[in-house]
């Protein structure tokens, strides 16, 4: 009776733990963002246009992605002369991309490459923005797919144990 007390005590410390540390994560994530706003605003970039892309950078922040390669990815879209909507849409691109999977830094280097690419077939504006998302949504698809076939690779691996134990148990050791 004393251990399941103990274990339950224990069980109960670990959640609260782990509330703590989501709150303090969050916490962190919002100083980050701070951090890059004050930055962003020195060079240059409205109120405005910040406050429209808070939200996918703080996800692109709590998805891992450190304060300078956000920072990067945002002043590199500024560099290329976007701003309001046409910004925002491509920081939700690029936070979109590395909620499937792609690591930030390599989400915002697969989004300026896209957008290299449309510049260079003279699309602008929305046609732009759309050619970009069309790249992204295939560069999510690969990485659905990849994902899939090291699920199934996996599910073929615990199969192969599941019969090597089950041979085992039937013949002995």
């Amino acid at each position: 009776m004393k251990r399941f007390i103990a274990v339950a005590m224990l069980v109960i410390f670990a959640f609260f733990l782990s509330g703590l540390f989501k709150g303090a994560q969050a916490l962190d994530v919002n100083a980050v963002f701070a951090q890059i706003k004050a930055e962003l605003i020195q060079k240059g970039m409205s109120a405005g246009d910040i406050k429209a892309v808070e939200p996918p950078v703080k996800n692109m922040l709590s998805l891992g992605g450190t304060q300078s390669d956000v920072k990067s990815i945002l002043l590199d879209l500024m560099a290329k002369g976007f701003k309001g909507n046409d910004l925002s849409s491509l920081v939700g691109m690029v936070s979109d991309l590395a909620k499937s999977g792609e690591p930030v830094k390599n989400s915002g280097a697969v989004v300026s490459q896209a957008i290299q690419g449309a510049s260079v077939l003279g699309l602008k504006g929305k046609d732009l923005i759309s050619k970009v998302q069309n790249m992204v949504n295939q560069r999510k698809a690969q990485l659905s797919q990849i994902k899939g076939n090291v699920s199934a690779t996996g599910q073929q691996l615990q199969n192969k144990e599941n019969i090597k134990k089950g041979i085992t148990s039937i013949f002995g050791q």
